[in-house]
C-alpha cells in the first residue's frame, strides 16, 4: 500500500494526468494535499465538519487520510470529478458569490432603507427572506456545480467508472445507508449514460 507520502504522490501523478489545463492559466496544476485527522488542513475549517472525503480549494485537491488507499479506478474517478471543479474554475464562482452575498453595499443600504421607511420589522423579514433565497440559490449552484464535475469525471474515465466510485463513496462513507445527495448523482449519470446507450 505505501506510505502516505507514496500514495500522495501517485494521486499527484493522476491528477496531473487527468487536470485538462485552463487556457489562459496553463501553469497552474492542481496539487494533492492530504488531510489528517479532523483539523487539518489548518486552512479550510470547513473540512472540519466531515472526518472523510475528497474536496478541492483553489488548485487544491484534498483528500483525507483514510481516502489514499482507494481502489485504483475510484481514485481516478474521484480526482477526476475534483479537477472538474477546479478546470471550471468553480471556487472563483463560489468566492465571487460569497463577496455578493457579505459584502454588497447596495444590499446593507437596501436594508438599511427598509428599516428607516417600513419599520424594523419589516427589515428583518425582508434580511430572512433574502437568507433563505441566497441559501436556496447556493443549493442550485452547488448541484450544478457537482453535476459539471461529473461529467467532466465521465469524459475523462467514463461513466461506468464515475458511478461505481460514488457508489463506492457512498458504501464508504455512509455504511450503506441512504444519502439523497449521492443517490441522486448516481441515478442521473445511470440515466444518462441509459439515453446515451
Amino acid at each position: 500500500m505505501g506510505t502516505i507520502n507514496e500514495q500522495a504522490a501517485i494521486w499527484q501523478r493522476e491528477a496531473d494526468e487527468l487536470y485538462e489545463p485552463i487556457r489562459w492559466l496553463p501553469f497552474w496544476r492542481p496539487r494533492i494535499v492530504v488531510k489528517r485527522g479532523r483539523f487539518s488542513p489548518w486552512f479550510w475549517p470547513f473540512l472540519w465538519l466531515t472526518k472523510s472525503g475528497a474536496f478541492n480549494l483553489f488548485f487544491l485537491v484534498i483528500v483525507s487520510e483514510d481516502l489514499l488507499g482507494c481502489p485504483p479506478s475510484h481514485r481516478r474517478a474521484i480526482i477526476a470529478h475534483e479537477c472538474g471543479h477546479l478546470s471550471r474554475l468553480h471556487f472563483l464562482i463560489w468566492a465571487a458569490a460569497g463577496a455578493v452575498v457579505l459584502k454588497n453595499t447596495a444590499i446593507r443600504s437596501g436594508f438599511a432603507w427598509i428599516g428607516a421607511h417600513m419599520g424594523p420589522w419589516v427589515a428583518v423579514g425582508a434580511f430572512a427572506l433574502f437568507l433563505l433565497s441566497s441559501l436556496i440559490g447556493f443549493r442550485a449552484l452547488l448541484c450544478w456545480f457537482e453535476h459539471q464535475a461529473d461529467d467532466y469525471a465521465v469524459a475523462r474515465v467514463g461513466p461506468e467508472a464515475t458511478v461505481a466510485a460514488l457508489s463506492w463513496l457512498k458504501a464508504s462513507l455512509f455504511g450503506g445507508e441512504k444519502s439523497p445527495w449521492l443517490d441522486a448523482r448516481i441515478n442521473r449519470l445511470r440515466l444518462l449514460h441509459d439515453l446515451a446507450q
